[in-house]
């Protein structure tokens, strides 16, 4: 059995705040073929930890295919292509889904699952890392 969580990450923007206005750094609407994301997406995202080839694109959405039981998956990053300077703001923003396609869905506790992070050029340096729960209904 297997336990698919979908992150449909259509447009994520990084953004470095100007005095005016703000530049994007990249978005990615994920238009690749399907399969893994870090070889469909010619080089723009690279694996740095966890299990190679979880983090799959299917239909343009990246898809995170974790074995049940299964507490951490692929990171996987797409580099800013700039870096961020003392007193300067970053944003970002992303839209997703999470699909619990368990044979049980809603059983169990998720916590400490996150999707999302910042980090530096190290492998385990995370920042600002989004997290999910599990919901009440």
């Amino acid at each position: 059995m297997r336990t698919t969580w979908a992150i449909l990450l259509g447009v994520a923007v990084l953004g470095v705040a100007g005095s005016a206005s703000a530049a994007p750094l990249f978005t990615d609407d994920f238009i690749y073929d399907n399969g893994a994301l870090t070889t469909v997406s010619a080089g723009n995202w690279v694996n740095h930890s966890g299990t190679a080839a979880q983090m799959q694109v299917l239909d343009q959405e990246a898809v995170v295919v974790l074995a049940n039981g299964a507490g951490s998956s692929e990171d996987v990053n797409r580099a800013a292509g700039s870096t961020l300077a003392a007193g300067a703001t970053w944003y970002y923003g992303a839209t997703f889904t999470v699909e619990d396609t368990r044979a049980t869905p809603g059983t169990g506790t998720i916590s400490n699952q996150y999707l999302m992070h910042f980090k530096d050029s190290g492998t385990f340096n995370f920042r600002g890392r989004l997290y999910l729960t599990a919901g009440s209904t």
